[in-house]
């Protein structure tokens, strides 16, 4: 029989990993548990297993031995897919599902089998709770909640165990905090004593934590700091949080590096008892403020703040060397004061336009000095009054008196080339740096002024631009600015009067002030649309030639230097199979499919040949993308086109698909690299041996050396000449290469690792020659050996990472002890020089033997393990003794013998303590099961009186009373029929009520688990129920939509009957009942309701009707015990929640009740 594995059991088995349960669980744990359930429910056999992807492993056992199993032969996975708890099966021969299984133990067959699942709180089931036994039979009437019981203390051992990893992730991450932070963190005494340092301070101030601890801080302190900076850290006697002002410590080089502190009096917690101090370097921002400092101080720009009046509010220092005055002079004094009166409007103008914008740039005006002289500013105000910090209008002056002056001489003598300008046949024009015009020649202005409705002088130089070449001017410009007075050429369409469009040549030149700074942007351009129309006839004449070429293996291309525009041949898109992009977009594209590590360097190339050298041809090799995916070598060939001034004006070139051929060069690379090794051969018909040169230097003989068969062997160490003289032979004999590294010994002495290579020459299938090469690899093997070494040594300590680490070297009886025997058990690891003697004598007596004897035979090979586990009780600093548990692993050489010995011991005393509550609680857990056991006979005693000797004598009066009306029916007359029905009619009305009554009482006691329950699935088998009702009435039931909850099936379904059935029944004549259900999700309940339009209830019966036996209506009207109302209620409220009910007589009526999520 085949088992298909729960599609759940994969998110089982990641919780069962987050658990570590399936490696390294100690079966102790569990086994007191195990134990109370064979006692419990008095069987032979019980068990706690946990149900992995495909195998149940099995933790602890009593009565078998069953390590794991898998879940084709397993009863487990059903027990947690099944919905009824706990999962009973009484003779499992008679099981269809698993009587085919093989369930054996000491050769007996197993046939009852009983379980419950073990689940944590809002997660899946992840394992089970079990007995078993040799024979068929049930669990008792307490034996179910016992089981249960006992289930919940597993799942809290399951939970302790998750809250332990919680506690270990969260000290791990506090230790990561602390060790690889960026502050310095310190302990300090009242007096600034270093207790603790924190394990950053040796790399961030250069001294060891040695060389701090017990010394006092403020001696490291600037003695300019120390005073100000103790009187903070005094503030700690009576705050418990200070921030320190920025102060610098003392390197342990000499230099002094910026810190801020914040100190936390921790003096009130036992476990600290000191002052803990996190600094950070603050060195960078600190001079961040020198730098800011000295451009507000000593700076050539005045920087002011005033109010929307104009009043200043601050005042930089500058003000001193700038206008004369003292800053204080003339702080709160109005700034149009001091603006010359035909300046001043025009300024205040300039300030109104703040409202608007949130910077501007006030044109030059004249602000009388401190000696009363006129100088020129040139302001830049900013609007920062919505700054909290500034509050204010922020304005950056600078005094350009001398360039102004320098300025209107030039105008007076840019007058006499004006008129050189006007008669002009090009366009010429100049514009500020913001593109607005400045100058513009009659030519210019007869072709474009017309598009300005005013003059263009101050307007725009980009509206006579047309839109598409507007960036291209932009970044004309921009090339300017950065290499001022040197010439750019740039071709510009500008929009002509007639609707069409003129494309212009133009010269781009940045002119300098005589300070040296960009002022203004001098063009001077032509017509050049003639020409354009030629080149376009060209580019015809070069599409018919890119025509001719679409044939060739090559991909033909043009590129525009000036322009940046590249034009790829069709070719493109047949050899590597990309579609080709737009000319303005095609350089960049070609830059993406270039392979990473070539591009940047095959950009500068390209660019240095084109654009820096006098260069006519290129030829370059790299890689490119092509649509596949795949890296292609092309080999790209270009002539270049020059001007008469050696400018590229023209690359045509050629890309072509090189990728078969460079593989061709790679393998002749690879095979010229070879044929540098040393190099040999034999002659099989005399072994006679030749070396090359190389082959002589490894072996450190003469060149020329020619030694036998035998004598080459005398090289290889002891341990590999079987292997050289095995190889050789079997090449020989077989014909089979041989490639193999070994160790020689060379003429003088000294090891050395090499690689051997051998292949046969074969004639007529005769080995006549073998030949091949020697390599000297000793550097890599070395390094190999290293590696490995430092792994081993990696792993070992990582297999063993526990809290207190040791380490002991059995040849040199050398013991090296972690500080974590400092951290558990009070040895000063620093002072103690430990021994293994030593570490044995801590051991307690009563243990000792024990463990010695077992890390005997391990170190003496008596056992062969390479492990050990061990738990005893070890003897701390202090003269008590702590539970331990010691994991170790032992290292042997080549031949077996134990070298070396690694391990880690870690404190269990707090796991000593809970077993041992454990223990007490199931003494006290086996009396709750004892008095659990009576009280329930003490009920099924009590249910079997009502069942049967209360209905017995009922089915007595009900039977004769039908006897005596069917034998005596025609003497007796209408009277006495009628107490003979009347009777019957008792009779079975009392049974209805005894039966109620049980049902009553039991509510509340669930028989059952809770579990996962679609309330729409409930509601349509009590809809299944009523299904002759529901037609007999024509009921219509409308339903919302249902969720789906975690609790208890039975009560459930009883509240749903129940509730259902009194709308059908109490439904108004001749009027088909109509039923609402609904549902409400609430923040901790789900909301249920149930409407209808009835005959309604009574504002005054509507509190009475959850009261046992309580009836509103005549029998005759209703039948019915009056008691399921009082069983909704029961179970409403044994399920944590209320009822209530809203009616109006002859209207209906709405039961609502709540049940916890």
């Amino acid at each position: 029989m085949t088992t298909k594995a729960n599609p759940k059991s994969h998110s089982r088995n990641q919780v069962l990993k987050d658990l570590e349960l399936l490696k390294n669980i100690s079966h102790e744990d569990f086994d007191a548990i195990t134990e109370l359930a064979s006692y419990v429910c008095n069987t032979p056999i019980s068990f706690i297993s946990f149900i992995g992807e495909e195998e149940e492993f099995f933790i602890s056992q009593q009565g078998i031995q069953f390590p794991k199993t898998s879940l084709s032969n397993s009863i487990g996975a059903k027990v947690l897919d099944s919905p009824r708890y706990p999962f009973v099966i009484k003779d499992l021969r008679k099981d269809e599902r698993f009587k085919l299984l093989d369930l054996k133990s000491n050769s007996q067959e197993i046939i009852f089998y009983a379980a419950i699942p073990l689940a944590m709180e809002d997660e899946l089931p992840v394992g089970i709770l079990g007995v078993m036994d040799y024979i068929p039979r049930d669990l008792d009437k307490g034996q179910p909640e016992a089981l249960k019981n006992l289930g919940k203390q597993v799942v809290k051992l399951l939970e302790l165990r998750r809250s332990e990893k919680a506690r270990q992730l969260k000290e791990r991450r506090y230790r990561a905090l602390i060790e690889e932070g960026t502050d310095l963190l310190f302990m300090l005494d009242k007096d600034a004593n270093f207790l603790e340092i924190g394990p950053t301070v040796p790399s961030k101030l250069g001294y060891q934590i040695e060389e701090l601890k017990g010394k006092n801080g403020f001696d490291f302190f600037h003695p300019d700091d120390r005073a100000r900076v103790q009187s903070e850290y005094a503030e700690l006697q009576f705050k418990k949080k200070v921030k320190s002002t920025p102060y610098r410590f003392r390197h342990k080089e000499g230099n002094y590096i910026w810190f801020q502190s914040t100190g936390v009096n921790l003096y009130d917690d036992e476990a600290v008892q000191a002052i803990i101090v996190n600094s950070t370097d603050i060195s960078e921002i600190m001079e961040h403020e020198s730098r800011f400092r000295s451009l507000v101080q000593d700076g050539n720009d005045l920087i002011t703040v005033h109010d929307l009046e104009g009043n200043y509010l601050y005042v930089s220092p500058t003000a001193k060397s700038i206008l004369g005055v003292e800053p204080e002079m003339i702080t709160n004094q109005n700034v149009f004061d001091f603006i010359h009166e035909d300046d001043k409007e025009r300024v205040k103008q300039n300030f109104e336009r703040l409202f608007d914008s949130k910077r501007i740039e006030i044109e030059p005006f004249r602000y009388q000095n401190g000696q009363g002289d006129w100088r020129w500013l040139e302001t830049i105000a900013t609007n920062l009054l919505e700054d909290k910090n500034i509050n204010g209008i922020v304005a950056n002056s600078r005094d350009i008196t001398e360039k102004y002056i320098a300025l209107q001489k030039l105008a007076k003598s840019e007058a006499r080339y004006r008129v050189f300008f006007e008669s002009q046949t090009n366009y010429v024009i100049r514009t500020d740096l913001e593109g607005k015009y400045t100058y513009i020649n009659k030519k210019f202005q007869e072709e474009f002024a017309w598009m300005y409705k005013n003059s263009p002088i101050g307007q725009a130089s980009i509206c006579s631009i047309c839109e598409h070449h507007h960036q291209r001017v932009n970044d004309i410009v921009a090339k300017c600015i950065e290499n001022p007075e040197k010439v750019f050429k740039v071709e510009i369409d500008k929009p002509a009067r007639n609707g069409g469009i003129l494309t212009t040549l133009w010269d781009f030149v940045c002119l300098l002030d005589e300070e040296g700074n960009p002022s203004e942007i001098q063009c001077s351009g032509i017509d050049i649309t003639e020409r354009i129309k030629a080149e376009k006839e060209l580019k015809r004449v070069n599409e018919m030639f890119e025509l001719l070429n679409e044939a060739s293996s090559e991909c033909l291309y043009e590129y525009l230097p000036q322009d940046k525009l590249l034009y790829m041949g069709k070719n493109f898109e047949r050899i590597f199979l990309h579609k080709r992009k737009p000319i303005e977009e095609c350089l960049e594209f070609i830059h993406t499919l270039r392979h990473p590590e070539e591009n940047e360097k095959m950009s500068k190339i390209f660019y240095k040949t084109v654009h820096e050298s006098k260069e006519t041809a290129l030829n370059i090799r790299y890689r490119l993308l092509n649509g596949k995916g795949e890296y292609r070598w092309v080999e790209d060939s270009a002539v270049i086109l020059r001007d008469q001034d050696g400018k590229a004006i023209r690359v045509i070139g050629t890309i072509k698909d090189i990728t078969e051929f460079y593989k061709i060069q790679l393998l002749l690379d690879v095979a010229t690299g070879i044929s540098k090794l040393g190099a040999w051969e034999i002659d099989v018909k005399n072994m006679d041996i030749s070396w090359t040169t190389t082959t002589c230097d490894i072996h450190e003989v003469p060149h020329g050396f020619k030694p036998d068969f035998k004598t080459a062997l005398t090289f290889f160490r002891q341990d590999f000449k079987k292997t050289a003289k095995d190889n050789v032979k079997k090449t020989i004999e077989e014909g089979i290469p041989f490639d193999f590294e070994a160790v020689i010994i060379t003429a003088n002495g000294i090891e050395k690792w090499v690689r051997v290579i051998g292949t046969p020459e074969l004639v007529s299938n005769k080995c006549m020659r073998v030949y091949g090469s020697f390599q000297d690899i000793h550097e890599r093997k070395t390094a190999e050996e290293r590696i490995k070494q430092s792994n081993e040594r990696f792993e070992i300590i990582t297999r063993a990472t526990q809290d207190a680490i040791w380490d002991y070297d059995i040849a040199s009886d050398e013991v090296f002890w972690g500080i974590g025997f400092k951290n558990l058990f009070g040895y000063d690891v620093q002072e103690l020089k430990p021994s293994f003697q030593f570490f044995a004598s801590l051991i307690h007596p009563q243990d000792r033997k024990k463990v010695m004897r077992k890390i005997f035979r391990i170190m003496s090979g008596k056992e062969k393990k390479n492990s050990w586990y061990g738990e005893f009780r070890l003897l701390k600093q202090d003269g008590t003794y702590a539970h331990v548990s010691d994991q170790a692993i032992f290292v042997r050489d080549s031949s077996g013998v134990v070298t070396r010995a690694l391990g880690a011991i870690s404190d269990i005393s707090p796991r000593k303590e809970y077993e041992k509550s454990l223990k007490q609680l199931n003494t006290k857990l086996e009396k709750s099961i004892q008095e659990l056991r009576f009280s329930n006979q003490e009920l099924e005693q009590f249910a079997y009186v009502v069942s049967h000797d209360l209905q017995e004598p009922l089915r007595m009066v009900k039977s004769f009373m039908e006897l005596l009306e069917k034998r005596y029916g025609n003497l007796l007359d209408d009277k006495a029929k009628q107490y003979i029905h009347y009777a019957i009619d008792g009779s079975s009305r009392m049974k209805n009520i005894i039966l109620d009554l049980l049902e009553f009482s039991r509510v509340g006691r669930h028989q059952e688990y809770k579990k996962d329950i679609c309330i729409r699935m409930i509601i349509d088998d009590v809809l299944e129920m009523y299904k002759r009702k529901i037609s007999n009435s024509k009921a219509k039931i409308m339903i919302g939509e249902m969720p789906e909850i975690y609790s208890y099936k039975t009560p459930v379904m009883q509240i749903f009957q129940n509730l259902i059935g009194n709308s059908i029944k109490y439904s108004k004549q001749g009027i088909p009942p109509v039923i609402e259900i609904t549902a409400l999700s609430k923040k901790n309940f789900w909301e249920f309701s149930v409407k209808d339009n009835g005959i309604g209830i009574d504002e005054g019966d509507q509190e009475k009707i959850f009261n046992v036996f309580q009836r509103l209506h005549g029998r005759n009207e209703y039948s019915g015990t009056g008691i399921g109302l009082a069983i909704v209620k029961k179970n409403v409220e044994s399920l944590g929640g209320k009822i209530n009910v809203v009616s109006v007589k002859g209207e209906g009526s709405t039961f609502s009740f709540t049940i916890k999520k």
